[in-house]
């Protein structure tokens, strides 16, 4: 969700748009013009359990997530609220669902590839090297620490494990040859 009140705590979420949010607007706002159907599946890594995908849909989406499982073959699917997944805001996804409306059909939603894993460790070590890692940027850091800072936040978002990788790719291939082949994007 991002907090808005300490610009240089962890998950500051700005005061204005940034540019390249500006940026990705703009072009949204031109390349979705003239469709009937529109897909776009983002990618992001980080939460969520470690060796499944999980599919991560909008508020704004009005299948369920076993709706969607079902319609686009997705094992692990979650909205984007508390009691599924957990809650964002100003997320680029649910800005696309309003700029679309009902000028065509829209599905947008995130894939996001766990790392640390989930439970109360897993959180506890994904906090502490996000508040490591900002202390490092503002304050610095002995150059022992700051390589075990730069590691520990490497793995936090792209694992080192090949095995992780493997998976990741494997279950981003289902996801997009489900959601493409539901939404008649393959041609027979």
């Amino acid at each position: 969700m991002g907090q808005y009140r300490f610009p240089q705590g962890i998950y500051f979420g700005g005061t204005e748009l940034q540019p390249e949010s500006k940026a990705l607007m703009d072009l949204y706002r031109a390349a979705y013009q003239g469709y009937r159907s529109i897909v776009h599946l983002d990618m992001h890594t980080g939460y969520g359990p470690r060796t499944q995908m999980t599919l991560v849909t909008s508020p704004q989406e009005k299948m369920t997530a076993d709706e969607t499982s079902h319609k686009y073959h997705v094992s692990l699917v979650a909205a984007a609220n508390p009691d599924e997944f957990y809650t964002m805001h100003g997320d680029m996804i649910d800005w696309e669902y309003l700029l679309v409306g009902n000028s065509a059909h829209y599905f947008g939603a995130t894939c996001e590839f766990g790392t640390f894993g989930e439970g109360i460790l897993a959180g506890a070590r994904s906090l502490q090297i996000t508040i490591l890692k900002n202390r490092a940027n503002q304050f610095g850091a002995s150059p022992r620490a700051g390589a075990w800072i730069e590691r520990e936040y490497g793995e936090l978002y792209l694992p080192s494990e090949p095995a992780w990788f493997a998976k990741a790719q494997a279950d981003a291939r289902r996801t997009f040859e489900g959601v493409l082949g539901a939404e008649e994007f393959f041609l027979a």
